[in-house]
């Protein structure tokens, strides 16, 4: 049993091994996938289609090792950089909405709310506004449930953006302030007070606007955020082409070209351009304007070549992943289902070893069980055969007595008859001779019929050995197995003993017995 027992153990080792190998890589799989994640987001302000391969590369790492958890996050960040490079196909919807349905299984309550965000923002674009109101506000929900300031904050910002984008200025006013109530990293700050600053500038407040602007690029320049500061630049830019002070609008910009040149953003740098040709354009320089229009246009040409590039290079790639996919997962089952085969094997042999070795213990068993019921009956027969015998010598003597004492009178009325008168002794006679009579036959069948009981196939056991028995030496036999001396048995046969020490030697030769042998012992073998 212990050898069974050791072999089911490895068994079910190597079961958990077959179909739990990779579980051991799951671990360090999943901190590369947080990495390139990480690597993305700090690349989509800079190259967002180095930031989507690496969004890629850690899809495909959550499709290879299983890690659904993650899909939430990842499905989040390639909706964004989608949205962020322009692609127009509606792909980035898809998946806001497959992140969110992950996110929400696996209850990660931060991608809910970036989801339905994300949402809300894809609906405004598509001036959807009932539906973009849908989702903003169940991230705001969300996000006070989850009672994180950081998550409320960006719910209250993303309410204010969508009462900007509905120009319910004052609304979105409201929102912007409250989320100020929950921010504590300064960058957010700086964020959120740029769009109020933006809205202000619409609502032509310029002088409170031009305030907020500065004193938010004097802090983002303090931090050395270099993003911010570029995008606070190009703010003061349009605000200066709004009031028409055109030669510091172009000081701004020359400011986020500088600050761009070290960031290399193609966002900014489209932003550049665009406020460069919009300069231009509103002071009546028409020839820079269309230079810069015409720059605008070579770099959305180069951006949607790269983005066509990218197309095609994903196409290959996700050919090759797939590829790659198939063989990892035609590999692991294979392995499984040779793991699984041969532990089935190895089942079906422990159950014959178990099922052979239960048989013989239970044949064992059966064995033993019939060998004690066999001695029991034996024993019980030995009993009944014993008490029988017993009680056949004891009415065996019991008739020898009766014999014996009928022996004495029948002596005594013949000697006392020679003296009475002839009538009398004629009676006497009868007397006697029905006595005599009752020692005969009467006597022999009854005991026959009891030995007969106890030993059935004595008699012929006997005649088939020794055919030249007679009926006396048949008699002498039955009396001498039942253990009776010479003494007893001319008792009950009414002759004298030393007739039946003769009749017991001739006995013996008979049945050819040595001296040596018991003649009692002899006959208890039949």
């Amino acid at each position: 049993m212990k050898k069974i027992f050791l072999i089911l153990i490895l068994c079910f080792a190597t079961i958990k091994y077959a179909y739990n190998s990779p579980e051991k890589n799951k671990d360090e799989k999943r901190k590369q996938v947080e990495q390139l994640l990480r690597e993305a987001d700090s690349l989509s302000q800079i190259n967002m289609i180095k930031a989507l391969r690496k969004v890629e590369d850690a899809l495909y790492i959550t499709n290879i090792y299983e890690l659904e958890d993650l899909k939430g996050t990842v499905f989040y960040q390639k909706g964004k950089l989608l949205t962020m490079i322009g692609e127009k196909g509606g792909q980035e919807i898809e998946f806001f909405i497959r992140s969110l349905d992950i996110s929400e299984k696996y209850n990660d309550t931060s991608i809910i709310i970036s989801a339905n965000t994300a949402i809300g923002h894809y609906y405004i674009q598509k001036n959807n506004f009932s539906k973009a109101e849908e989702y903003y506000k169940k991230s705001l929900k969300t996000s006070q449930k989850f009672k994180d300031s950081l998550l409320i904050g960006n719910a209250y910002i993303n309410m204010g953006t969508f009462y900007a984008n509905k120009n319910m200025s004052d609304s979105s006013l409201f929102y912007l302030n409250k989320s100020l109530l929950y921010l504590k990293d300064q960058a957010y700050i700086s964020g959120v007070k740029m769009n109020i600053a933006s809205l202000l500038r619409t609502l032509e407040e310029y002088d409170s606007s031009e305030a907020i602007f500065r004193v938010e690029l004097k802090k983002t320049i303090v931090d050395k955020n270099g993003y911010l500061s570029s995008m606070l630049y190009l703010n003061l830019s349009w605000l200066y082409i709004d009031i028409h002070e055109f030669s510091k609008s172009r000081q701004m910009i020359d400011s986020a070209i500088i600050i761009n040149s070290k960031l290399n953003s193609s966002k900014i740098k489209h932003f550049i351009l665009d406020q460069k040709y919009t300069n231009y354009k509103t002071i009546g320089d028409y020839k820079n304007a269309l230079i810069y229009l015409e720059n605008l246009r070579h770099f959305n040409d180069s951006i949607t070549d790269s983005n066509f590039g990218y197309l095609k290079e994903k196409i290959m790639t996700d050919i090759e992943n797939e590829k790659n996919e198939t063989q990892l997962l035609l590999q692991k089952r294979r392995l499984q289902l040779l793991i699984t085969l041969s532990v089935i094997g190895m089942l079906l042999l422990l159950s014959f070893v178990f099922y052979y070795n239960q048989r013989n213990k239970l044949r064992r068993k059966q064995e033993f069980l019939e060998k004690e019921r066999m001695k029991f009956e034996r024993q019980q027969l030995e009993l009944s055969v014993s008490s029988q015998q017993r009680e056949l010598t004891s009415k065996t003597l019991m008739l020898a007595n009766k014999n014996e004492i009928i022996s004495e009178v029948t002596d005594a009325l013949k000697e006392s008859q020679k003296t009475l008168p002839k009538d009398v002794q004629n009676m006497i006679n009868t007397i006697i001779k029905n006595l005599n009579n009752t020692i005969g036959d009467n006597f022999w069948d009854e005991f026959e019929q009891y030995f007969g009981k106890i030993h059935k196939n004595f008699y012929s056991g006997l005649i088939i050995k020794h055919p030249g028995l007679t009926a006396w030496d048949l008699r002498l036999c039955a009396f001498y197995k039942l253990k009776m001396s010479n003494k007893e048995v001319a008792q009950i046969t009414n002759k004298q003993l030393k007739s039946i020490t003769v009749a017991r030697y001739r006995l013996r030769k008979k049945l050819n017995i040595d001296k040596s042998v018991d003649i009692a012992e002899y006959l208890s073998n039949f």
